[in-house]
């Protein structure tokens, strides 16, 4: 259903949300935790130690080593 008078890009927003509300969480668990690994391993790749990569991805540095574990 379509809302009138609301701008396209909230109509558009509004049908991609509801795809990932429908989506399966541990799909969307799993890319976040694949993103944020391949961020930090960039930021150790760019010479950032793990300390200073796990503060540049906002996720805890034992978190990173675990999921890089599994």
């Amino acid at each position: 259903m379509q809302v009138f008078g609301l701008p396209c890009q909230v109509i558009r927003n509004g049908r991609v949300a509801s795809r990932l509300i429908g989506a399966k969480t541990p799909d969307i668990a799993a890319t976040m935790r694949r993103d944020a690994l391949a961020r930090w391993r960039r930021a150790r790749s760019a010479g950032l130690d793990a300390e200073e990569a796990a503060q540049a991805v906002g996720v805890p540095r034992a978190t990173l080593y675990r999921w890089e574990n599994n």
